[in-house]
């Protein structure tokens, strides 16, 4: 744990609830293959009726007077300590502990023989977890015999994987972005083999095609296709990018305006198409019929894959004196009901002091899981925990 000054969750929520220690809520909600699996980020799809059916939450104060002021029952809880009801309501460390309104976070898989060099996190399914660290992706059960040992699952002296781009699943292979270009791997575990020898900064996937990009540039291609699907002068960078069955979904910053503007495009080109413009943005998730993003504002947004309408879905505190401000949003998950931000205090990457929140996908009060914590690359969320990468581990928290 990092040693700068500190704000703990429980007292965050009685900054939120107006200085009540005990409170009466709503339970928060739980939650193509990799291998079998997706890209990294990308949430786990699901129903579009399931995603937009949520009740917005509230961490008002109770009626000290009514009958359920308490949680579950007659009885006082204390929310900075209960297993059960961990900084607010209902909400379960599954047994793992409660300290301060957080609960207590979990080294899941150590490597320690690439200590200065910063592990990620790329997909947890199937009770499997998927980490990317130096030239090796490892693989690790997340409970049962054998959870949290690290096993070898591709290796190779030539794959250094790059530390924004966690490998994915697409095609019956693995991919990844590394120093050399694009490589790709069989789910074996077998030698990688280099697909593409050219700079790489941002690769996606729709499962049958792979896209890449050069941060620097203006032009989006697809693997094996010698035509662009993007090429526009006026883009400075492409920030982020994304990718399922509804299109190509790119983050770009124009050269003149300095606008940041959210692309659609199909995935075999043509015109691209504006759903929204943004604050400078660093993290992109899709999930169902919706496109989730953070910004430098510390909001959280989402628009509709077919609409230009932007719906606020959660604004980040700046900080409660005398915190340091962390709301510079490096990662983004979102599971079938809750969408999650890791927030730092530096924007140019590393291993760097971070904050947690989430809140419910349509939208409610940021709730801080946790903070004053190490966060160097991946943010992904299962049924119960969310997981990402702290120096040469992977740490997860339940949800």
């Amino acid at each position: 744990m990092g040693a700068r000054l500190q704000i703990s969750a429980a007292a965050l929520v009685l900054v939120l609830t107006g200085g009540w220690a005990v409170q009466a809520c709503g339970s928060f909600g739980e939650g193509d293959d990799a291998p079998p699996g997706t890209e990294a980020g990308s949430g786990d799809g699901g129903d579009a009726a399931v995603a937009n059916a949520c009740t917005p939450l509230s961490l008002s104060p109770p009626d000290a007077g009514a009958p359920d002021a308490y949680c579950e029952g007659p009885q006082p809880v204390e929310l900075p300590s209960d297993d059960g009801h961990c900084g607010v309501c209902n909400h379960s460390c599954l047994g793992e502990g409660c300290v301060g309104g957080s609960c207590r976070i979990t080294e899941l898989a150590v490597d320690a023989f690439i200590a200065n060099t910063p592990m990620q996190v790329g997909r947890v399914a199937d009770g499997t977890l998927y980490t990317a660290h130096g030239p090796t992706i490892f693989r690790t059960a997340t409970s049962g015999p054998g959870a949290g040992a690290l096993t070898p699952f591709v290796m190779g002296a030539a794959l250094s994987i790059k530390s924004f781009n966690a490998p994915f699943f697409a095609k019956g292979r693995g991919w990844a972005s590394s120093d050399l270009g694009i490589v790709s791997f069989a789910l074996d575990g077998s030698i990688p083999t280099l697909e593409l020898g050219e700079k790489v900064d941002r690769i996606a996937s729709d499962g049958s095609n792979i896209f890449w990009a050069t941060a620097d540039t203006g032009r989006v291609s697809k693997l094996g296709t010698p035509t662009p699907v993007l090429d526009d002068p006026s883009i400075k960078s492409i920030d982020a990018m994304a990718s399922d069955d509804d299109g190509l979904f790119v983050m770009v910053t124009r050269k003149v305006t300095g606008r940041t503007d959210l692309l659609a495009l199909k995935p075999d080109g043509g015109t691209a198409r504006v759903l929204s413009d943004l604050a400078t943005t660093y993290v992109m998730a899709l999930d169902g019929p919706h496109i989730y993003w953070a910004d430098v504002d510390g909001e959280v947004s989402r628009v509709e894959k077919t609409s230009t309408t932007k719906e606020a879905v959660m604004h980040v505190p700046k900080g409660v004196p005398p915190a340091t401000p962390r709301f510079v949003p490096k990662g983004l998950a979102v599971d079938a009901t809750s969408v999650y931000v890791a927030t730092t205090d530096d924007k140019d990457g590393g291993t760097v002091q971070a904050a947690f929140y989430t809140t419910q996908k349509c939208g409610g009060p940021a709730r801080l899981m946790t903070s004053d914590v190490i966060f160097s690359y991946g943010l992904a969320v299962d049924g119960d925990h969310l997981y990402w990468a702290r120096a040469s581990s992977a740490a997860r928290i339940a949800k």
